[in-house]
């Protein structure tokens, strides 16, 4: 088978690799890296014409240096040049060939057809109908490589088994529509409209899939499949079916599923058709089909871990980061709708046990759109995930600060302005020295 995105307390969880020089959007102090010296960079060039040294703070290339800038830069926090497999020149990267990319909305990971979070990975075997399976393999997210205007491109292996390159740079947008970044390429490789509605047609363009794979008539045929493959039964299936011009190879269709990603695969082969199906899973830190063993209505709150420990010792002090989640689920019989002011949707915050002292909260120094909106659960969850970088925000030594030992609670909050949620889970901070 052939087939195969201003908060100083955040720290966004990187793969580690070398660095190049190729230019890298929002990186106003070009050191490689977006983080929280360009946004200070960005907000001391606010006002100025983008010309000289102000160029490189105009994030979105209107010619001017404002908070539009400022939030298209928060929104790439965490990018870095990883890699050496860049097309040769950043800057002459054009938008998707034969389609726009929708602007970046706020969503949830309940409406994510292609969850692309960093160690996400997804376990499918390949078989015949009615036969055991012959084949079996991973899909993983490695790495956030690289940020591009709206774009943030992550590092996924195998996703097309058997076609190389067997690595690709891959983006998805808001709006649910999947962008391939071809080697020495100036135009991305529209791959799926997930968030189009049925009967929806696109031309998909595969690097490496040429003839029968590469490009193909792509129809979103329904939105509300159900498919039980081995990792489990999943509703509000989106099938894509595909038209090409080999009679014995390309895909015949795909299934993909809200929070899940592509749960099933069918292709024409030689010998008859194939399936891919998925048997499991590891979503935003959580196994699939564990979460959906979730009942009721109500909210999860977790960390990664129960404890963490500052690293004190020489040469030099190495903090820890937590991985929070908030799952606000919703499988009883009747919908609920959670409306918001603004785009924001949650929030974090850590408090000590001891003193009740508010050591840190996802939302400070952060700019939210003010524009209304709404989330609406039936069977279904929103998952939100932030890494915290647990330092002390009041530490006055030089470099950051560890937290004082101790047991420390973190909360987590739907910021609904009519039906609110929040959650709370403990965990305690050790130091070694």
């Amino acid at each position: 088978m052939r087939w195969n995105l201003l908060a100083i307390w955040v720290a966004v969880a990187l793969v580690a690799a070398p660095a190049v020089a190729a230019p890298l959007v929002a990186d106003a102090n070009a050191d490689g890296k977006v983080n929280v010296l360009d946004l200070i960079a960005i907000r001391n060039s606010m006002g100025k014409d983008a010309a000289g040294a102000a160029s490189a703070a105009d994030v979105n290339g209107d010619g001017r240096v404002n908070v539009l800038d400022l939030i298209s830069a928060r929104n790439s926090l965490g990018a870095e040049n990883l890699s050496d497999e860049f097309p040769a020149f950043v800057a002459d990267l054009e938008d998707p060939c034969t389609e726009s990319a929708s602007l970046p909305q706020p969503v949830s990971l309940a409406a994510d057809y292609f969850p692309l979070q960093v160690g996400n990975w997804w376990e499918y075997e390949v078989r015949r109908p009615g036969t055991p399976p012959w084949n079996r393999y991973r899909v993983e997210v490695t790495g956030k490589a690289y940020s591009y205007h709206y774009f943030t491109f992550y590092w996924i292996t195998k996703y097309f088994p058997g076609i190389a390159p067997e690595k690709r740079l891959v983006c998805r947008t808001y709006g649910n529509t999947v962008f391939e970044w071809p080697r020495n390429a100036k135009c991305m490789n529209l791959w799926y409209k997930l968030g189009a509605a049925p009967g929806s047609t696109w031309r998909f363009a595969l690097e490496g899939g040429e003839p029968c794979y590469s490009p193909l008539s792509a129809t979103i045929k329904d939105r509300s499949q159900k498919v039980s493959v081995p990792a489990g039964d999943f509703a509000n299936c989106i099938e894509i079916v595909y038209g090409h011009e080999c009679s014995d190879a390309g895909p015949e269709a795909e299934w993909f599923a809200p929070g899940a990603g592509l749960v099933k695969r069918v292709e024409t082969t030689i010998a008859g058709p194939v399936e891919t199906v998925l048997t499991k899973a590891c979503v935003d830190g959580e196994i699939i089909p564990g979460l959906r063993l979730l009942d009721g209505f109500g909210v999860l709150v977790k960390s990664d871990a129960p404890s963490f420990t500052n690293n004190l010792m020489p040469p030099g002090i190495i903090l820890p980061t937590m991985t929070a989640t908030l799952v606000v689920f919703n499988y009883g019989n009747e919908p609920v709708t959670f409306n918001f002011n603004t785009s924001q949707r949650f929030d974090f915050v850590i408090t000590d046990n001891a003193h009740g002292v508010e050591w840190y909260r996802w939302s400070n120094g952060r700019a939210f759109m003010e524009v209304l909106g709404s989330e609406t659960l039936l069977n279904d969850r929103l998952v939100y995930t932030v890494k915290i970088y647990l330092e002390n925000p009041f530490w006055l030594g030089p470099g950051p600060g560890p937290l004082p030992d101790g047991l420390y609670t973190l909360e987590a909050i739907l910021t609904s302005r009519d039906r609110p949620m929040s959650g709370k889970t403990t965990f305690e901070i050790r130091s070694v020295h």
